[in-house]
């Protein structure tokens, strides 16, 4: 499975310590934390990345003790992303 940003629907910004992102199609705002707007970052710039990319990004940048936990972390963060529309799995 691979995913690719929705990045026409939405607009970004880093606001204090606070990822920012505003959904154009319901004018909604979205406040993620810093490790989301990390992966957000990520599958921005490799369009097409797949969790296995995702994961492995996130163990060479980061300090992680639990391999399970973090798999799961970005599971859950990856559905958050989907379910507002500004993430898409691809073939």
């Amino acid at each position: 499975m691979m995913y690719k940003l929705n990045a026409r629907d939405f607009g970004w910004n880093k606001i204090d310590e606070d990822f920012v992102v505003f959904t154009m199609t319901d004018e909604k705002y979205h406040v993620f934390n810093e490790t989301a707007k990390d992966l957000f970052e990520f599958i921005h710039v490799h369009e097409g990345c797949s969790i296995d990319d995702i994961n492995n990004y996130f163990k060479q940048n980061y300090e992680i003790e639990n391999q399970e936990q973090l798999s799961q972390d970005i599971k859950i963060l990856l559905e958050q992303m989907q379910q507002i529309g500004m993430l898409y799995e691809i073939s």
